[in-house]
C-alpha cells in the first residue's frame, strides 16, 4: 500500500503544476521495530522529475510494545545503490545516536528533522533506503519520511561523492600498528565541468572508552581531538570533535549517563556535522582533499578499541539561483518540534530560524509575526549573515497579552526586507507553528527550591516577560537548604528557570554524592485546605530547566493547569538501609511501586493511594548491595529510578 500510495501521489504530481512551496510526502520506514543489530530496508519511490528547494527527512524514534533499550546505540539512515557488481553504493544521510530510554514505555516519540537537500541527486526514482541499528538489545522503532518542497533549489547539486567512509565499525585510533592517518589519506577529487562551488561535509563520532594507563584520556568517546583539513596540499580548517553540550539535550532524565560530554554526539542527539566550502579554492579540474587527524596513542584498557566513525562527502553545485534569498527555515518557539522541547510550552519571546540561501552577505532583515489572530508585530534585525549559514533570532514578545488574543495557537513569521529591498526568492520567507498552552497558575503560590549537597552549583530565577522584572533570583546558595517563596504575582506571562553550574541537575544517579534536591511549586495550604502540588518540576534535567507559565489569563484561550502532573523524589539514594519515596501528584489514583535487581528479579512490591503528596519509606535490609530499578506505575504514567544500596 505504501509504494501504491506514493506512486499515486506522483501521478497527480506529474499531472499538476506544482506551485513554489507545495509539498510532496514521501514515505519510507512505518515504525520498523529495531529489535537487534542490523540493517533494515525498505525500497522507495522518489519523485523522478521536478524542482525542489528543500528536501526535509522526518526521523522518528520510538518505542517498541516493551518499551524502548536502556543503552545508547548507533543507528544511521542511508541511500544504497547497486554499483553493477554485486555490492552496494552507501551513502549515510543522517546519523543519530539512541538515548538511555528505558525509562520510556510505546507511546514515547521524538522527531528529528533533518534537511537533506544536499542529497538530491541519492533522492530520485527507486532507491534502497536503509536504516541502520546498532544496537544489542531490543529497541526501538524507526520512522523515516521525506518531504520535497516544490521550488528553484538555491543551487543545483550535481554530484555527491564519497571521501572517506569508515562504516559503522569505525577507524580504530591511536593503534601505531594501523594508524587513522592509513585511513585518511589526501584524496584528489574530480569536478564536474559544470561546477561553481563546491562544500565537503565530515561527520565523526567517537567510540570505544577505558582509562586505565593505557587509555588516559579516555579515548576515543569521551576525549576531545582535533582534525584539520587541507584543500590542495594547505590547511585551511581545523574542527574538535567534540559536543559540550550533552546536559541540554531535549530528551532529558535519560536513564544513563546522559549528561557526560562526547566526541561528536550526545545520547538522543544527531552526529555533530562540519560542514566547510571550498569555492574560493577550487581552480582547474581537482580539487585534493586531506584530512590530519590529532596524535594519539593507545595501548589497553577499552573494552572496545578506540574508533572514529567517520563519513565524509564532497557536494559539487551549479550557480547559485539568487543573490539575495533569506530562507525562514523553522520556528523553534513557540512550536511542539521535539528537539525545542526544552523552550517550549513557551509564552515568551520567539526564536526563529534562518538561513542564507543567496550568494551574497545578509545584513539585515525587516520581520513581521503574530499569533492569529493576535495583533502584527514588526523586528528589525541587523548583523552579518554568510551565505548558506543560519543564524537563529529571537523575536520580542513586549505585549505578553498577543498570546491571549489567540484562539488558535498559530504562530506565524514573514521576512519581509532582506537587505532593504524585496527578497529575490519571495517563496521560502514565511513559515508557522503550532504550539500548546502554558499553564495558568494562581497570581498567589508558594515556590519551594531545596538544593542538594553542591548548593553553590544551583540557580534560580523568576522573571516577567514583558517587563523584564526580576522576582527571584538565586544563586550561591548553600548546600541541603530550603528555600521557601510566597510569591504574589501580576497577570502576565513569566519564565522560571533553574540551572547547574556542574551539569548534572537536581539529583543524578550517577552522581550520588551531590544528594538530591528538588523546586516545587504548591498551593498555599490554608487550615481549611490540603496542600495541592500546583506544578512539580523535573530534577534530573542536566544543564538547566525552563518552565513558562501565565498568571490571571490562558494562553491561546484554552490553557489551564493539567491534571495528570507528577513527580517522584527518591531519598536518600544510595542507601544503607531506609528508602523514602514522595510521590507528588495533582491526579489522585492507585500507584504500584516495583523494586528489580539487576537480574531481573522483583525484590519489593506495593500499592498505595496518592492524593496530593504522598511520601513512603521502606527497609532494603537483607538485599545485597548493588544497583536496584524501581519502577512506579500511576493513572497516567511511569517512573523508573535507580537505586544505589551500599
Amino acid at each position: 500500500m505504501k509504494v501504491l500510495k506514493i506512486i499515486l501521489l506522483l501521478f497527480i504530481a506529474s499531472n499538476t503544476i506544482g506551485a513554489p512551496g507545495d509539498t510532496l510526502r514521501v514515505d519510507s520506514h512505518d515504525e520498523t521495530h529495531w529489535s537487534w543489530n542490523g540493517q533494515y530496508q525498505d525500497t522507495v519511490q522518489f519523485p523522478t522529475s521536478g524542482e525542489y528547494q528543500k528536501i526535509r527527512m522526518h526521523y522518528v524514534m520510538g518505542c517498541p510494545t516493551g518499551g524502548c533499550s536502556e543503552w545508547d546505540y548507533k543507528t544511521n539512515i542511508e541511500i544504497w545503490q547497486p554499483d553493477g557488481n554485486n555490492n552496494m553504493d552507501k551513502y549515510e544521510i543522517a546519523r543519530v545516536i539512541t538515548p538511555y530510554a528505558g525509562n520510556r514505555d510505546s507511546s514515547w516519540k521524538h522527531e528529528y528533522i533533518i534537511d537533506v537537500t544536499d542529497y538530491a541527486p541519492l533522492l530520485k526514482g527507486e532507491q534502497i533506503v536503509n536504516a541502520y541499528y546498532g544496537g544489542y538489545q531490543d529497541g526501538f522503532t524507526i520512522t523515516v519520511w521525506f518531504e520535497f518542497i516544490e521550488g528553484t533549489p538555491p543551487r543545483e547539486v550535481l554530484s555527491v561523492d564519497k571521501v572517506y567512509r569508515s562504516g559503522a565499525g569505525g577507524f580504530v585510533y591511536g593503534i601505531s600498528s594501523d594508524p587513522i592517518e592509513n585511513h585518511l589519506n589526501k584524496k584528489t577529487m574530480n569536478l564536474n565541468s559544470n561546477t561553481e562551488s563546491a562544500k565537503f561535509r565530515l561527520v565523526a563520532t567517537g567510540h570505544g572508552f577505558g582509562n586505565d594507563g593505557g587509555n588516559p584520556e579516555n579515548c576515543a568517546e569521551f576525549c576531545a581531538k582535533e582534525f584539520t583539513l587541507e584543500v590542495n596540499n594547505q590547511p585551511q580548517f581545523t574542527n574538535l570533535v567534540w559536543k559540550d553540550d550533552c546536559g541540554s539535550e531535549p530528551y532529558y532524565g535519560q536513564t544513563g549517563t546522559w549528561v557526560y560530554n562526547r566526541a561528536g554526539w550526545c545520547p538522543g542527539s544527531q552526529a555533530q556535522i562540519f560542514d566547510h566550502e571550498l569555492k574560493p579554492f577550487l581552480s582547474g579540474n581537482t580539487v585534493a582533499l586531506d584530512v590530519d587527524w590529532e596524535n594519539y596513542t593507545y595501548t589497553s584498557g577499552s573494552s572496545f578499541d578506540p574508533h572514529y566513525w567517520i563519513e565524509a562527502q564532497l557536494f559539487q553545485y551549479g550557480p547559485s539561483a539568487y543573490e539575495v534569498d533569506a530562507d525562514l527555515d523553522m520556528i523553534l518557539t513557540p512550536s511542539t518540534y521535539d528537539r525545542a522541547s526544552r523552550y517550549n510550552p513557551s509564552c515568551g519571546n520567539a526564536m526563529i530560524r534562518v538561513k542564507n540561501q543567496g550568494s551574497t552577505d545578509i545584513n539585515s532583515m525587516k520581520i513581521e509575526y503574530n499569533y492569529s489572530p493576535g495583533g502584527m508585530k514588526e523586528y528589525d534585525w541587523t548583523g552579518n549573515l554568510k551565505p548558506y549559514e543560519t543564524v537563529d533570532i529571537e523575536l520580542p514578545i513586549q505585549d505578553e497579552y498577543i498570546y491571549s488574543k489567540s484562539n488558535q495557537n498559530i504562530f506565524t513569521a514573514e521576512i519581509t526586507q532582506v537587505n532593504g529591498q524585496a527578497d529575490e526568492n519571495s517563496t521560502n520567507n514565511s513559515n508557522h507553528s503550532y504550539f500548546e498552552d502554558v499553564n495558568v497558575m494562581p497570581s498567589t503560590f508558594i515556590s519551594k527550591l531545596k538544593t542538594n549537597n553542591n548548593g553553590q552549583d544551583t540557580r534560580m530565577s523568576l522573571v516577567r516577560i514583558s517587563t523584564g522584572d526580576t522576582i527571584l533570583d538565586y544563586n550561591n546558595l548553600s548546600s541541603n537548604t530550603e528555600y521557601f517563596d510566597t510569591l504574589n504575582l501580576d497577570g502576565g506571562c513569566y519564565k522560571l528557570h533553574v540551572s547547574d553550574a556542574a551539569g548534572d541537575g537536581l539529583q543524578w544517579w550517577a552522581n550520588q554524592n551531590q544528594g538530591s534536591g528538588y523546586l516545587q511549586l504548591t498551593n498555599l495550604g490554608l487550615p481549611d485546605q490540603d496542600t495541592v502540588f500546583i506544578e512539580p518540576l523535573p530534577t534530573d534535567f542536566g544543564n538547566f530547566y525552563t518552565y513558562f507559565f501565565s498568571v490571571d489569563y490562558p494562553v491561546g484561550g484554552i490553557g489551564s493547569v493539567p491534571d495528570n502532573v507528577d513527580d517522584v523524589v527518591v531519598y536518600p539514594n544510595p542507601t544503607t538501609d531506609n528508602l523514602s519515596v514522595e510521590v507528588s501528584t495533582v491526579k489522585k489514583g492507585e500507584y504500584v511501586l516495583e523494586i528489580f535487581s539487576t537480574t531481573g528479579a522483583k525484590v519489593l512490591e506495593d500499592k498505595f493511594s496518592v492524593s496530593s503528596i504522598t511520601k513512603k519509606n521502606y527497609s532494603l535490609n537483607g538485599l545485597d548491595s548493588g544497583v536496584y530499578l524501581m519502577k512506579i506505575k500511576g493513572p497516567e504514567s511511569n517512573h523508573t529510578k535507580r537505586i544505589i544500596k551500599n
